[in-house]
């Protein structure tokens, strides 16, 4: 707009109009200045919050799974306008794998000790947790099995309640990088979610491509392990 608006400037040809709109101009552009260096200052002192934004998502992500389960009972899971078994179990495969690889990334944060980088690493876990989530209902919604359904939708849960334990538990180990206990319990929750996300994914036929991003969730934990018992 600011651009746009030093662009109009030469067009105005009455001197009191031209005056004002760059006067607008300039006030506008220090204004955007000021909320730029406002909104920076309030992420890195909100950094940490963002840990307690990824889990209340995360718990309203078990309610909705709750009530899909209840829907299944209920026979009203019903497929959304356009979706189809192949297309929801693209998008399964899709998210599955930025789940995976959202949660590597949150592990490797809490490894280097990264405030930060945690924080932003869980609220984006989360995200993707959302849309895996959205996929799962999609994959439920148009399968007629209902015990096929439930089961995909409970392998989903399971996920999520590991991804909230790993978080806690990142939580803790960004606090205090240098507690074993912590990085230990931290570890065994990367495996812990590796074989939930795992498990959900073999809920499917032809879904072992993701097998690569749930890896690399226990490659990270690995390191993590070795580090550990460095300092050990």
């Amino acid at each position: 707009m600011v651009a746009a608006t030093k662009t109009a400037l030469p067009t105005v040809n009455d001197p009191s109009s031209s005056m004002q709109l760059n006067n607008s101009s300039k006030q506008f552009s220090q204004a955007l200045t000021d909320l730029r260096t406002a909104v920076t200052k309030a992420r890195d002192t909100c950094g940490p919050l963002e840990l307690d934004s990824a889990l209340d998502m995360l718990y309203g992500l078990k309610d909705e799974l709750d009530a899909f389960s209840r829907a299944v009972d209920a026979f009203e899971l019903k497929p959304l306008p356009g979706e189809t078994p192949e297309g929801t179990a693209q998008q399964f495969s899709a998210t599955s794998k930025a789940v995976g690889s959202n949660m590597a990334q949150l592990l490797t944060a809490v490894n280097q000790g990264d405030e930060k980088y945690t924080g932003m690493a869980a609220r984006s876990t989360a995200v993707a947790l959302q849309d895996f989530t959205d996929a799962v209902r999609g994959v439920a919604a148009t399968s007629d099995q209902p015990e096929q359904q439930h089961k995909i939708i409970n392998s989903a849960k399971e996920v999520v309640e590991q991804a909230i334990t790993m978080i806690e538990e990142a939580r803790s180990a960004s606090t205090n990088p240098q507690d074993v206990a912590n990085q230990q319990r931290l570890a065994q929750v990367a495996r812990d979610v590796s074989q939930a996300l795992s498990k959900c994914v073999g809920c499917l036929p032809g879904q072992k491509d993701v097998d690569e991003a749930i890896q690399s969730i226990n490659q990270a934990s690995q390191v993590r392990i070795l580090e550990i018992q460095v300092i050990y």
